[in-house]
């Protein structure tokens, strides 16, 4: 791994290059983390027949999500609940490792930032709110402080993803729902946020 810094960019600038034995790729964002200016494959930029198959198989790609996004927009709310009541057992697999990735940079972020500062107990008990934010909070500090952990999404943003995944989850554990209705919540959440 190599990296430099040049103090005379003001914006974000980060190119990556990755060499391996099927050749090299390389990624250029410019401006913003979600500002991807360049992706090149052997040097040579890839076209958007390409693009397309780099997609993962098992995830939509952006014209579905738009598609997705225009039907729900024409939804009930309870139609979208009831979207939720049939998830099938991918579904309820891809949920579950989401969550499991998500819960996974919380506790990354529990840890750093506990060796960073320490509570003092005063004998007082947090309350759920309390620690589902404290949680959150975690969660968020570590992605951006560079965890190199996998995290769901919500729309592009692994924050987003983890500020709607744990209050929803800590809370239908802390009511003890089974699985299946903590599945359907955590596909409600993403569904409205």
């Amino acid at each position: 791994v190599h990296h430099d810094y040049d103090p005379d960019k003001k914006d974000l600038y980060v190119e990556a290059e990755v060499v391996t034995d099927k050749g090299v790729g390389r990624a250029v964002f410019s401006g913003g983390h979600q500002h991807l200016v360049a992706r090149e494959k052997d040097h040579v930029p890839l076209t958007p027949e390409q693009l397309s198959t780099c997609q993962d198989p098992a995830g939509p790609n952006r014209t579905d999500q738009i598609d997705t996004l225009v039907s729900l927009r024409k939804m009930s709310f309870a139609d979208i609940i009831a979207l939720t009541k049939d998830l099938t057992d991918a579904d309820r697999e891809h949920i579950r490792r989401g969550w499991a990735c998500n819960r996974a940079i919380v506790h990354e972020g529990l840890r750093m930032l506990s060796e960073q500062q320490t509570r003092p107990d005063w004998g007082l008990s947090e309350s759920l709110q309390t620690t589902i934010t404290r949680h959150v909070t975690a969660g968020v500090y570590a992605r951006m402080s560079g965890c190199n952990s996998a995290v769901y999404a919500l729309c592009g943003s692994g924050n987003k993803g983890i500020c709607t995944s744990v209050p929803v989850a800590m809370q239908a554990h802390h009511m003890h729902l089974p699985q299946s209705e903590v599945e359907e919540s955590l596909a409600l959440a993403f569904l409205v946020a």
